[in-house]
């Protein structure tokens, strides 16, 4: 890990470099080491530093896709992921389903690791055996209004708003461990599922919260040095929707 940031930092430094007018100040990561690069060393610097950067990066995201998919298969039931027959041996068939989840995004995978955690938690809360399957429309309908529930409540106690319905995001993340982890949810597909869990409409932000008054102001300030008269005018009128009453200075930007 310290090797990758380190080869990073001097990417970056050559990269930085290389983009620096002749003759160029290459600065090194090491204590007071600096050297003087041409500007045809400074084209073959840039190059390096591009390859290897392209390299640290590819490198910390085949990292992230692998830590997320190991997490993913730690959490998901032997007997869930492995629930129908096959001629293959178990082994054989969760190294075949590593493969492709290794081929999915990171983020998709983390997804479907909270879903398969939720999932494990609500039927152990409610002692259903073999993790609630056959899993029907009806028990996964009343699960993703549980979680959605559940979060609804935590956000309430922390004084702020859901936003984007965690029920929508739960839904989305069930259809997506069927269609790539083979887990048995295919009636979250269901008609029933997707009208219950569609997404939430995001409440419109409050003027209060987009302009703080001393923005407002400088914005103000900024349009009315360029003689921005009716953009002025426009701000002015706004901002007795944020503070109440127009601030001390506006006036004086008005006249």
């Amino acid at each position: 890990m310290h090797s990758s940031l380190a080869l990073c930092d001097s990417a970056l430094c050559l990269l930085h470099s290389a983009c620096l007018a002749p003759p160029l100040a290459l600065i090194s990561p090491g204590p007071g080491a600096v050297a003087v690069l041409s500007p045809g060393a400074a084209a073959s610097a840039a190059a390096v530093a591009g390859t290897a950067l392209s390299t640290t990066v590819l490198h910390a995201e085949e990292h992230e896709i692998t830590v997320a998919v190991d997490e993913f298969l730690r959490a998901v039931p032997r007997s869930l992921l492995l629930h129908t027959r096959s001629a293959l041996t178990d082994d054989e068939r969760i190294a075949a389903r590593r493969r492709h989840l290794l081929s999915c995004g990171a983020s998709s995978v983390r997804a479907g690791t909270a879903f398969v955690r939720e999932w494990v938690e609500f039927c152990q809360a409610r002692g259903l055996p073999n993790y609630g399957l056959p899993a029907d429309e009806d028990l996964i309908s009343v699960f993703l209004a549980n979680v959605d529930a559940a979060a609804r409540a935590r956000a309430q106690r922390r004084g702020k708003q859901t936003g984007a319905s965690v029920q929508h995001a739960m839904a989305c993340a069930a259809r997506w461990v069927t269609d790539h982890a083979g887990l048995p949810f295919d009636m979250a597909k269901s008609r029933q599922v997707r009208k219950s869990s569609a997404p939430a409409r995001e409440a419109e932000p409050r003027w209060s919260e987009m302009w703080e008054p001393a923005v407002l102001v400088h914005l103000l300030r900024v349009a009315a040095n360029e003689n921005q008269r009716g953009l002025v005018r426009a701000m002015a009128a706004a901002s007795y929707f944020v503070c109440g009453e127009p601030d001390a200075e506006l006036p004086a930007l008005l006249s």
